[in-house]
């Protein structure tokens, strides 16, 4: 919704988290995708509230944790999701720690490599993004975002 504050997104999120860590996944699976489209939403994922992105990789960790090989078929929103997360943290110099670890584990889940979900997803991630980049200003977080994507293209190409 418009207009909707930063710390308001971050309390949802935050009982949102709560609630999909105590679900079984039987109930989850058929709202999965509307979940995330609704985490996905630019007032949710495009803010400048860190304490928002915190509570936002709180609520996929819990998705992963409590979907988890059921949540393969929603790896490229997922992915685009923590890309996310590690553009806003980068930009703001914060430690990626946790997000890398929900990156290998989306990858463990589907029992392939790092470099291999990278692979796989990278094409449509670019082609996303490639759509809006005529409207992008220095501080837009799809920039930020597909300056992620290339910097791990390199880190991922060169082991």
């Amino acid at each position: 919704r418009v207009g909707v504050s930063p710390q308001l997104c971050t309390s949802c999120l935050r009982v949102l988290s709560s609630l999909v860590a105590g679900s079984k996944p039987e109930p989850l699976l058929p709202i999965v995708q509307e979940l995330l489209d609704t985490i996905s939403r630019p007032e949710v994922n495009e803010s400048s509230h860190l304490p928002l992105y915190t509570e936002l990789g709180a609520v996929i960790e819990s998705l992963l944790n409590v979907l988890g090989s059921s949540i393969s078929s929603y790896t490229p929103q997922l992915l685009f999701l923590l890309l996310r997360l590690c553009s806003v943290y980068r930009a703001q110099n914060e430690q990626l720690e946790e997000t890398e670890k929900m990156i290998s584990r989306l990858a463990e889940l589907q029992d392939i490599t790092v470099v291999e979900l990278y692979a796989r997803h990278s094409a449509s991630l670019v082609e996303k993004l490639a759509g809006l980049h005529k409207e992008w200003t220095r501080h837009s977080p799809d920039q930020n975002l597909f300056g992620e994507l290339l910097l791990r293209a390199i880190y991922q190409s060169e082991s």
